[in-house]
């Protein structure tokens, strides 16, 4: 199953999106411009809030955030169509769920026990938050920017 809003006038103050999805799949996330937070739960669901925050007091239009959906991956791209956008996007996952990230400009924070993180911004800052018993393959990169990892051993 792909969904892929097609550019058209529906816009919204904050878009939201529930797929379901089994604990182990895959979710990718792509934001140039914006925070990633990840947050894991007990539910067989991902959910995606997404917010316009620049320009201020704009709507998210359904062509500003893609998702591609299949049976263990979810891709998640913000791509605002005015280049001066940011995009915040909340995503919740289910318990060891493996996660790549991406972003240029955006600080990016996970928390909970994942699988694995494959993080990578340019100009953000990375935390990870994961219970003390958390055993996951965890790589992350910033240029330009601090990573703090709490429970990583």
């Amino acid at each position: 199953l792909i969904f892929a809003p097609t550019l058209q006038a529906t816009k919204y103050e904050i878009l939201d999106q529930s797929f379901e999805f089994k604990t182990g799949g895959t979710v990718k996330i792509e934001n140039t411009s914006g925070e990633v937070k990840v947050e894991v739960w007990a539910e067989e669901l991902v959910h995606v809030t997404a917010k316009k925050v620049e320009p201020p007091n704009t709507p998210v239009a359904l062509s500003d955030v893609a998702f591609f959906n299949t049976k263990s991956q979810i891709n998640i791209k913000s791509q605002p169509v005015e280049k001066t956008s940011r995009v915040d996007l909340s995503v919740f996952v289910p318990r060891n769920t493996s996660l790549r990230i991406i972003t240029a400009s955006g600080a990016v924070q996970i928390r909970g026990a994942v699988s694995s993180a494959l993080v990578e911004t340019s100009a953000g800052n990375i935390k990870l938050e994961s219970p003390p018993s958390q055993d996951a393959d965890v790589v992350m990169t910033t240029t330009s920017g601090a990573i703090k990892a709490e429970n990583i051993t």
